[in-house]
């Protein structure tokens, strides 16, 4: 895993190799083991490497293939090298020089063209640059897992792992988009193939953005469909379980320790049960002093039951939570809401202590149905047609209020006023189970333009926009998740976190083998409406020999006690930029406004905790 930045002048100017550089270097946490800088002419590639495979120079970043007319930047990991190498080899006489996977990108370019993206079998984000066709090539992987930005003006074009890459280049305008703005306050973060920033958006999961004379262009390699032609419950248990087994073997390749983020949930107890029996891969699990947020002991089940060494983390009791938040926020860009960042964070960096890499169960509650919304937006799409719209919002912004200052994971005031002022939206409900405050709030704080941009645009739009098509209502909510939430939420929090302790995340179950077998099984072998969710994936939990608990266990979440956090240890830093600095806030904002949210939530009067933490990231960010 690493981080790659560069440069495409449009002018025709010669590149600044000092201003790659600052713009790499931005990304030095990505890859503190080397670094490198190529340029020629219009164009300029940076690279900050981990190293994980092939540990000497020969994995030097950005890299050629032997003519020197095709350069690569690249991070990520890719699996099937071997077997493409054996390809190339055989039938196009290209030999690699180097065990790293990364040469297998510029050779597989000179055999296929394009189509060598579609071929890999991983996770990246690559740049590539074409000298004889003077074309420049920014892929992502299939789902998303690792990020690329692009920012555009007249005179260049700027990419980088992190929004921070670009900014790095002082010309670079930063300008919030409202509309922008009014998408993360509602949702925790933007869409999957943008930023808050006007001029900056992401290359889209399982697309090539080309810019090839004066133009782009983008071809899109893979999406996530949905069939539903296995129907039988053993056939899919014993699919899943040899395919997990095969990308868990692939996943084990490197020159460094791996480890396993085990929690005690079925999706990381399925990746260690699928590994290797007697390899003794550690197991590193996160414990959380509040009992409801807490899974150390059926973690603790887990690894006596597989014999692995097995660490516990207590990822709240930090000496200081402070630099926390702001390195989590920093890591975000303040893209991104998403709050278990602040337990993830310190738990990557107690692994990194240990080992380099690690594999996750991150991706298989969207592909396996683990979401217990998949159900009430099925309810939803059948009675919500039945409910008034107003009244749903009026009783809803009353339990909004009753709201205890609870710090359990989802009171149950809080279910039932999400569940309330979404269900008049029928099956778009799903777009808004996860919305972060209650709309009035929002209104409130907003400023003319972020208000004006409030009433103009759905910020579900974008997301209730996957979920169009003649599939049943829950293959589209499956495949809204898998599309829209995993990339833009999911993903993106643990790309930040892992990289800002120097740790790579490999992620089984976003293996293209797994999804696309995900997408072939039926909707009841994933969910009944009486049975529970995951059925096939603890199915095949308890045919390894999983624990019982373990098998049979509801689905906790990776969540953190925000209320308290904020209150508490957070309180000096969320009373520096909500009282004594709010006025930062404005014009977008109003500052009075969020001071009196930020009062209310400390006297304990209202809980404003998702809300304010979003704020809160944005605000370290934006003043950094």
């Amino acid at each position: 895993m690493c981080g790659i930045a560069g440069m495409l002048r449009l002018d025709g100017a010669t590149i600044n190799r000092s201003l790659v550089e600052q713009m790499t270097n931005s990304l030095a946490h990505r890859g503190p083991d080397d670094a490198g800088i190529w340029s020629a002419g219009v164009v300029g590639f940076g690279h900050r490497r981990l190293a994980i495979r092939g540990l000497g120079p020969d994995g030097h970043q950005p890299m050629s293939d032997p003519s020197g007319k095709i350069w690569v930047s690249f991070n990520g990991e890719i699996y099937n090298d071997g077997s493409l190498a054996a390809e190339l080899s055989r039938d196009y006489g290209l030999v690699r020089r180097t065990t790293c996977d990364t040469e297998i990108i510029p050779l597989g370019y000179q055999a296929w063209g394009e189509d060598i993206f579609s071929r890999l079998e991983g996770m990246f984000a690559i740049a590539l640059w074409d000298s004889d066709r003077q074309k420049l090539l920014l892929a992502r992987d299939a789902i998303g897992i690792k990020p690329l930005f692009v920012q555009e003006d007249g005179q260049a074009v700027r990419f980088a792992s992190e929004i921070k890459g670009i900014l790095a280049d002082s010309s670079v305008r930063r300008r919030i988009d409202p509309g922008k703005m009014s998408e993360f306050l509602a949702l925790g973060y933007t869409a999957p193939d943008s930023s808050l920033l006007e001029d900056v958006r992401q290359v889209p999961p399982g697309t090539l953005l080309i810019h090839e004379n004066g133009r782009w262009r983008s071809k899109v390699f893979w999406a996530p469909r949905r069939s539903g032609e296995i129907r039988r419950l053993d056939e899919a248990t014993e699919a899943l379980g040899a395919t997990l087994q095969t990308v868990v073997s692939d996943m084990l390749v490197s020159d460094v320790p791996i480890g396993v983020l085990q929690s005690g949930g079925v999706d990381s107890s399925l990746v260690s049960l699928s590994l290797p029996q007697d390899s003794q891969v550690p197991m590193f699990t996160a414990s959380f002093d509040e009992a409801s947020h807490d899974e150390s002991a059926l973690a603790g089940q887990m690894a006596a039951s597989t014999r692995s060494p097995h660490h516990l983390i207590p990822v709240e009791r930090s000496d200081n939570p402070i630099e926390i938040f702001r390195t989590m926020a920093m890591a975000y860009d303040g893209q991104l809401f998403d709050s278990s960042g602040y337990a993830f964070l310190p738990l990557a960096r107690h692994v990194r202590k240990s080992v380099t890499v690690a594999l996750s169960g991150d991706g298989a509650d969207e592909f396996l149905g683990g979401y217990s919304t998949y159900r009430a937006t099925r309810f939803a799409a059948k009675f919500g047609g039945y409910v008034p719209n107003v009244a749903a919002r009026s009783l809803g912004r009353l339990l909004w209020r009753m709201r205890p200052a609870s710090e359990h994971r989802l009171p149950v005031t809080e279910a039932l006023a999400r569940l309330i002022t979404a269900l008049p939206h029928g099956e778009a409900a799903h777009t808004r189970w996860r919305r972060l405050g209650p709309e009035w709030a929002t209104h409130a704080i907003a400023g003319s333009d972020l208000k004006q941009a409030i009433s103009q645009t759905d910020a579900f739009s974008r997301y209730r926009s996957v979920m169009n098509g003649s599939a049943s209502v829950t293959d589209r909510a499956l495949l809204a998740d898998q599309r829209y939430h995993l990339p833009g939420d999911l993903l993106r929090k643990t790309d930040a976190m892992s990289m800002a302790a120097g740790l790579e995340v490999r992620v089984p179950f976003l293996d293209r083998r797994i999804m696309d077998l995900a997408g072939r099984m039926d909707v009841p072998l994933l969910m009944g409406c009486i049975s529970g969710n995951k059925l096939v994936a603890r199915n095949l939990l308890k045919s390894l020999g999983a624990p019982e608990m373990v098998a049979k266990g509801a689905k906790q979440g990776f969540n953190v006690p925000v209320a308290r956090l904020l209150r508490g240890p957070l309180a000096p830093l969320a009373n520096r930029y909500f009282s004594d600095e709010v006025d930062a806030f404005a014009p977008l904002f109003r500052p009075a406004e969020i001071k009196r949210l930020w009062l209310d939530h400390l006297a304990c009067e209202f809980n404003h905790g998702y809300l304010l933490w979003a704020l809160l990231v944005y605000a370290v960010w934006m003043n950094s």
